[in-house]
Protein backbone atom coordinates (compact mmCIF):
# COMPACT_ATOMS: atom_id res chain seq x y z
CA UNK A 1 0.00 0.00 0.00
CA UNK A 2 1.53 3.30 -0.77
CA UNK A 3 -0.84 6.61 0.10
CA UNK A 4 -2.74 8.28 -2.97
CA UNK A 5 -2.77 11.72 -1.09
CA UNK A 6 -0.10 14.04 -0.55
CA UNK A 7 1.43 14.25 2.64
CA UNK A 8 -0.58 11.36 4.08
CA UNK A 9 -0.27 11.22 7.97
CA UNK A 10 1.93 9.18 10.23
CA UNK A 11 3.21 6.58 7.64
CA UNK A 12 4.48 5.99 3.95
CA UNK A 13 3.77 2.59 3.12
CA UNK A 14 2.80 -0.70 4.48
CA UNK A 15 3.08 -4.36 4.13
CA UNK A 16 0.63 -7.06 5.14
CA UNK A 17 2.60 -10.25 5.74
CA UNK A 18 0.74 -13.68 6.17
CA UNK A 19 2.43 -16.35 7.94
CA UNK A 20 1.60 -19.66 9.86
CA UNK A 21 3.33 -21.14 13.00
CA UNK A 22 4.74 -24.59 13.01
CA UNK A 23 0.95 -25.57 14.73
CA UNK A 24 -0.02 -24.30 11.29
CA UNK A 25 -2.02 -20.89 13.18
CA UNK A 26 -2.10 -18.01 10.95
CA UNK A 27 -0.05 -14.52 11.61
CA UNK A 28 -0.73 -11.53 10.01
CA UNK A 29 1.51 -8.47 10.97
CA UNK A 30 1.28 -5.34 9.30
CA UNK A 31 4.27 -3.26 8.72
CA UNK A 32 4.15 0.15 8.48
CA UNK A 33 6.84 2.35 7.18
CA UNK A 34 7.65 5.78 7.66
CA UNK A 35 10.59 7.73 5.61
CA UNK A 36 12.60 10.77 7.75
CA UNK A 37 15.39 12.60 7.84
CA UNK A 38 14.31 14.38 11.27
CA UNK A 39 15.22 12.89 14.50
CA UNK A 40 11.37 12.88 15.39
CA UNK A 41 8.33 12.41 13.80
CA UNK A 42 5.16 13.45 15.24
CA UNK A 43 2.45 10.21 15.00
CA UNK A 44 -1.10 10.76 15.15
CA UNK A 45 -2.80 7.28 16.17
CA UNK A 46 -6.10 8.38 16.05
CA UNK A 47 -5.87 9.46 12.54
CA UNK A 48 -3.91 6.51 11.80
CA UNK A 49 -6.59 4.09 13.14
CA UNK A 50 -9.41 6.04 11.74
CA UNK A 51 -7.87 7.45 7.76
CA UNK A 52 -5.82 4.29 7.65
CA UNK A 53 -5.67 1.09 9.75
CA UNK A 54 -9.70 0.39 9.48
CA UNK A 55 -10.36 0.89 6.25
CA UNK A 56 -7.30 -1.05 5.13
CA UNK A 57 -8.74 -4.13 7.75
CA UNK A 58 -12.33 -3.44 6.65
CA UNK A 59 -11.23 -4.02 2.91
CA UNK A 60 -9.66 -6.90 3.09
CA UNK A 61 -11.77 -8.25 5.48
CA UNK A 62 -9.96 -8.65 8.61
CA UNK A 63 -10.37 -7.39 12.46
CA UNK A 64 -7.82 -5.53 14.08
CA UNK A 65 -7.30 -7.76 16.68
CA UNK A 66 -6.22 -10.19 14.33
CA UNK A 67 -3.27 -8.18 13.23
CA UNK A 68 -0.36 -6.88 14.55
CA UNK A 69 0.96 -3.58 13.38
CA UNK A 70 4.54 -2.81 13.27
CA UNK A 71 5.42 0.89 12.50
CA UNK A 72 8.89 1.41 11.32
CA UNK A 73 10.90 4.29 10.83
CA UNK A 74 13.56 4.47 8.20
CA UNK A 75 15.87 7.16 8.96
CA UNK A 76 19.65 8.47 7.35
CA UNK A 77 23.06 6.98 9.62
CA UNK A 78 23.52 10.41 10.52
CA UNK A 79 20.13 10.45 12.53
CA UNK A 80 19.47 6.63 13.63
CA UNK A 81 21.68 7.50 17.15
CA UNK A 82 19.06 10.95 17.70
CA UNK A 83 16.01 9.27 16.28
CA UNK A 84 13.03 9.20 19.15
CA UNK A 85 10.30 6.97 18.43
CA UNK A 86 6.92 9.46 19.14
CA UNK A 87 5.69 9.15 22.91
CA UNK A 88 1.93 8.80 21.40
CA UNK A 89 3.45 5.80 19.04
CA UNK A 90 4.69 4.10 22.45
CA UNK A 91 1.47 4.33 24.29
CA UNK A 92 -0.52 2.23 21.27
CA UNK A 93 0.72 -0.81 22.23
CA UNK A 94 1.93 -1.66 18.59
CA UNK A 95 5.32 -2.28 18.07
CA UNK A 96 7.84 0.36 16.61
CA UNK A 97 11.59 0.47 15.98
CA UNK A 98 14.01 2.80 14.04
CA UNK A 99 16.17 1.35 11.39
CA UNK A 100 19.00 2.81 9.08
CA UNK A 101 17.88 1.91 5.22
CA UNK A 102 20.11 3.61 1.99
CA UNK A 103 17.63 4.94 0.07
CA UNK A 104 19.68 5.77 -2.93
CA UNK A 105 18.34 3.78 -5.30
CA UNK A 106 15.98 0.78 -5.48
CA UNK A 107 18.84 -1.98 -5.24
CA UNK A 108 19.76 -0.60 -1.99
CA UNK A 109 16.45 -0.01 -1.06
CA UNK A 110 16.18 -4.28 -1.01
CA UNK A 111 18.76 -4.20 1.79
CA UNK A 112 16.21 -3.42 4.22
CA UNK A 113 13.77 -6.46 3.92
CA UNK A 114 17.15 -8.94 4.20
CA UNK A 115 17.80 -7.62 7.36
CA UNK A 116 14.83 -7.09 9.18
CA UNK A 117 15.10 -9.78 11.58
CA UNK A 118 11.72 -9.46 12.90
CA UNK A 119 10.08 -10.10 9.80
CA UNK A 120 9.64 -13.91 9.92
CA UNK A 121 9.63 -14.39 6.19
CA UNK A 122 12.39 -13.07 3.99
CA UNK A 123 10.51 -10.82 0.79
CA UNK A 124 11.39 -11.66 -2.82
CA UNK A 125 11.61 -9.01 -5.63
CA UNK A 126 11.49 -10.61 -8.67
CA UNK A 127 12.73 -8.55 -11.67
CA UNK A 128 11.52 -6.40 -14.35
CA UNK A 129 13.42 -6.73 -16.69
Amino acid sequence: WVPSVPNFANINAALLLMDYTDDGEEVITLWCFQYTVSKDHPFNAKTFRSKFLRPVLQTLQLNVDMVAVKILFIVPSDVIIEFRIPTELLDTGWAARVEFVDCNGVDTLQSVFERLDFIPAPVQFKSTG
